[in-house]
This record gives C-alpha cells, sequence and structure tokens, in this order.
C-alpha cells in the first residue's frame, strides 16, 4: 500500500501559495514510514504529489529521516539542495548527520557554507560543530567558532559551553578549557563530568583530585561518572609510584607467529587551517619526499642526543636491517617532522593518532621537544601526552 500523510485542509499563505496542512505529527509518521531508501523515495514522491513540500515542517521531517536513519547522508544531502532558501533548522540536520557518519570534514565545510549564505548558526548549531573539530584536532577552526559564540552571545547556553570545554580539553589544551570551565555562572553535573573527562585524558591526576574537592565543598550532587573519574585519578597516582613494565618484543613475536597485523597508524594534524592525514611509511601525501627528508634530519639530530631506537616497534614484517628505518617512519614521527617544518620555531605542535602511541615514539618525541624546543602535545587512542623539555606529562606511565 502507498504511503500517505492524513492531509485535513489547506491554508493560504501571505505569498498566496496553497499549502496542505496535515493531521498527525509529520516527523513521527515520516519517522515511524521510512526505514530504507525505498520508503524515503516513495514517502518523498508522496510529498512532491501532494504538494506537501511547500510545508517547511514536511520538508525538515523528511531531510531529518534521510540524514539520521540512512546510512549514507547522500540523499539527504539531495533533498537540502532543492530547497530554496534552507534555514538554521535545515544545516543543523545535514550537520548532525554528516557528524553520526563521521564525515566531519563536510560538517565543517557546510557549515562555512551556512556562513558564506548569511544563515546564522543557533544553540544547536555549535555543539554539533564543535564536536568536528574536536574529532579532525582542527584547533584555528575551534577558536574561530569559539569567538563567534561569544560574538553572537551564546557564551551563557549550557549546551554550547559545554562543547566548547569538551573541545578544548579534546585538543589538550585543558587550561582553556578550564577558563571556559570557571567562566560559567550555572554550571551543571555535565559541566563538571567534562573537565574532569579533560583531565583524564590529559593525565592530570591531581588536578581531578583537587576538582572533586572543590565540588564537595560546593555542596555539587555528583554521579556515578564523577565517582568513576575519581576512584581512576587515585588509582593511576598510586600506580606512578609503583611503576610499570612491559614486554612488547614477546607481544609482537606472538602476534606474528599468530599472522595477527596491526591496524595501521594515521596520525592528523592541522597546518595553517588545513587538516593533513598521515600514513604510516606514507607515500601519497603531496608532500611526502619533504616529510621524509624532514623526518630523516630530525632523527639525525635526536640520535645525537643520546636516543636509540626500539626496533622492537618495527612493523611485523620488516627485515632486521630494515628495522630502524621503519621505526623512524611511523605516522607521529612523520607528522612532528611535517609540523616543525612548517610550522616557526617554538610554536606547540598538535597531533592526534589513531592508536595508543607505541614506546619508540613515545621515547623519541621527548628527545624531539628536547633537541627542537617545542611543546608536542600528542593525543592518542587513550589520553594525551604534553612533551616538553624531555619530559612527558604522563610521567613515561600511560
Amino acid at each position: 500500500m502507498a504511503f500517505a500523510l492524513p492531509i485535513v485542509a489547506a491554508k493560504t499563505s501571505t505569498a498566496g501559495t496553497t499549502i496542505p496542512q496535515f493531521l498527525e505529527n509529520p516527523k513521527t509518521l515520516i519517522l515511524h514510514h521510512c526505514k530504507t531508501t525505498r520508503d524515503l523515495n516513495q514517502i518523498h514522491a508522496h510529498v512532491i504529489k501532494t504538494r506537501l513540500h511547500l510545508n517547511p515542517i514536511i520538508v525538515e521531517s523528511l531531510l531529518e529521516s534521510a540524514a539520521i536513519l540512512l546510512k549514507s547522508t547522500d540523499y539527504a544531502v539531495s533533498i537540502f539542495d532543492q530547497i530554496d532558501e534552507p534555514n538554521s533548522a535545515a544545516y543543523n540536520v545535514i550537520i548532525r548527520g554528516f557528524i553520526l557518519k563521521h564525515s566531519s570534514h563536510e560538517a565543517i565545510r557546510l557549515f562555512k557554507k551556512m556562513e558564506e549564505c548569511s544563515v546564522e548558526p543557533d544553540n544547536f548549531t555549535f555543539p554539533c560543530i564543535l564536536k568536528a573539530c574536536s574529532r579532525l584536532q582542527a584547533v584555528k577552526e575551534g577558536e574561530q567558532i569559539h569567538a563567534q559564540i561569544v560574538k553572537l552571545g551564546f557564551p551563557s547556553n549550557g549546551f554550547v559551553v559545554n562543547s566548547l570545554i569538551h573541545m578544548y580539553a579534546s585538543f589538550g589544551k585543558i587550561e582553556v578549557a578550564r577558563r571556559v570551565f570557571d567562566g560559567m555562572s550555572d554550571k551543571g553535573i555535565v559541566s563538571w563530568n567534562s573537565l574532569f573527562s579533560g583531565y583524564t585524558k590529559s593525565g592530570h591526576w591531581e588536578e581531578i583530585v583537587n576538582l572533586f574537592r572543590e565540588m564537595v565543598r560546593l555542596g555539587v550532587n555528583f554521579d556515578e561518572a564523577t565517582l568513576l573519574g575519581v576512584l581512576m585519578a587515585c588509582g593511576r597516582l598510586a600506580d606512578i609510584g609503583l611503576g610499570k613494565s612491559e614486554d612488547a618484543l614477546r607481544l609482537r613475536s606472538q602476534m606474528k607467529e599468530k599472522g595477527i597485523k596491526k591496524s595501521p597508524g594515521c596520525t592528523l594534524i592541522e597546518l595553517d587551517g588545513e587538516i593533513h592525514e598521515i600514513l604510516a611509511e606514507e607515500n601519497k601525501h603531496p608532500y611526502a619526499q619533504e616529510i621524509y627528508n624532514a623526518t630523516e634530519s630530525m632523527m639525525k639530530r635526536i640520535n645525537l642526543a643520546g636516543y636509540v631506537p626500539n626496533t622492537a616497534e618495527a612493523r611485523l614484517e620488516a627485515e632486521d636491517d630494515d628495522r630502524g628505518a621503519s621505526v623512524s617512519h611511523h605516522s607521529e614521527k612523520l607528522a612532528i617532522a611535517l609540523g616543525i617544518i612548517r610550522t616557526s620555531p617554538g610554536t606547540t605542535i598538535r597531533i592526534s593518532k589513531n592508536l595508543r602511541v607505541c614506546i619508540d615514539c613515545h621515547n623519541a618525541t621527548k628527545f624531539i621537544s628536547k633537541v627542537f624546543h617545542r611543546e608536542i602535545v600528542v593525543r592518542d587512542r587513550n589520553r594525551f601526552h604534553h612533551f616538553k623539555d624531555g619530559i612527558c606529562s604522563c610521567k613515561d606511565y600511560w
């Protein structure tokens, strides 16, 4: 049976256009019936046939169904492109769809188009686009959006401010996250937990304990997530005192024997507002040769300073005489080398990696920070590492 919305009346707009009305909530009806692209095609055809496409509520409902429920955003984008003058609600739906589908680059591109079309973002736009900046480690973009939030008068909006705290914490800019938090007049449990999460990812265990004491002193009700963070901090502070040991070579030998392959390393670095994706042993990047030359020079300098490569971290299939070169071509080393040659001396280098940073890269980055006089912030799969003057904030525990 063909889908149909129960139209009960028609309304004439100020422009003289007849807009069909409906009995029930169209969003509920469309979301209920729309499960596949075929369903959406059928509903879309019915909407056009019955002139319901003239009703903005219907179009927005159809757009949301396409952006949120389907695996791809392609259909949603096609609907969006047919809207003559999309409003902020329409932009928000597509941006949210991109975020859900992990298409953060597309979300930021659409946000820029929104600005170009003079459509003002709202308190629903900013949390989504700040999440995209967090995922891409797009620091400059995020800072520009923060300035826009202040300019438009959203600094007091809880949802927006919590998103700012999360974004700056994800950048490793925990001091900025704390300033945003301190500037809030009404701090809810989400705000406190956002800051707790930032301290956890940065390995600031003592700050977590101090923040919890402040929370108790102010009489703020905490929840299970808060307690979990505090207990983890107490545990880590105790563990740092006890030390740790790893047998990476034995583990990698077992992986090789069983034919287990490690996921390829991938590191992101933002340079002049552009996100560069660097793969381990990269050879397709437009600056590949420049990156390898810079990496070779960088490794020579830290070798002279006392760095010794841990060849146990080389790729499993690497031959013995190639293991030193292999370990120097890990994605974070390549990204850091690119950062050194593409930024001014003394500039902080920020990178984000999809995997846990290996022992060799951690050791090498300590040397790089000291030899090149750079502060280097590395966000890996588990936490943040702040390298400065040859020391890491994790105290070699991660």
